[in-house]
């Protein structure tokens, strides 16, 4: 449900720089040709997952969690929104810890990898593709940026550090639902 952090994100005037890199406040560049704030990065530790967290690699400095709603650019035309396994091959990745994430003031996705090749929708985007379930539940909601609002580094430094098991997943199909607070009610997401 991310960007590995050495995936590159366009700014607007200035070079791309890795997700593990983006700040609050930093201007990047969206799908739309504008520009968005980043009121927020969230990154989740990924570390205990075993055999390695699955990415897909979406072109040259673009790896992605192969969940995560994407859109190929420079095309004739830009493809519908898919997830990034549908792209290309899922590997596990035992050297990826953190997987970064952002909320946007005003937009909703971000232009990644060395070539601008991928847009990518960003926490609390609205797809509108039926064929996109995992992400129409919670993460694509405005759900799981009320849940973030709770937590107290949010307005503090706009940086959310999380772990996988504070997800809260649908019986049997590994679907993110919700967040948990340190295994407690998850509407009281106090997650650090």
């Amino acid at each position: 449900m991310g960007l590995h952090g050495d995936t590159l994100v366009h700014r607007v005037d200035a070079d791309p720089i890795p997700a593990r890199k983006l700040v609050r406040g930093m201007a990047v560049r969206t799908l739309s040709g504008s520009t968005a704030l980043v009121a927020c990065v969230v990154r989740t530790d990924v570390s205990m997952v075993p055999d390695g967290y699955r990415l897909v690699n979406c072109g040259s400095r673009c790896w992605v969690s192969e969940h995560l709603p994407v859109r190929r650019l420079r095309v004739e035309r830009a493809t519908r929104w898919m997830y990034a396994k549908d792209t290309g091959d899922v590997v596990p990745s035992p050297t990826c810890h953190h997987i970064y994430d952002v909320v946007l003031s005003n937009e909703n996705t971000l232009c990644v990898g060395d070539d601008a090749l991928f847009g990518v929708a960003t926490l609390g985007a609205r797809v509108a593709e039926a064929s996109l379930p995992h992400w129409e539940l919670y993460l694509g909601t405005a759900r799981i940026i009320e849940d973030l609002q709770r937590h107290p580094s949010y307005k503090r430094d706009g940086l959310v550090d999380l772990r996988t098991d504070m997800f809260t997943r649908h019986n049997g199909f590994n679907v993110i639902t919700g967040l948990r607070a340190n295994g407690g009610n998850p509407s009281t997401c106090c997650i650090t």
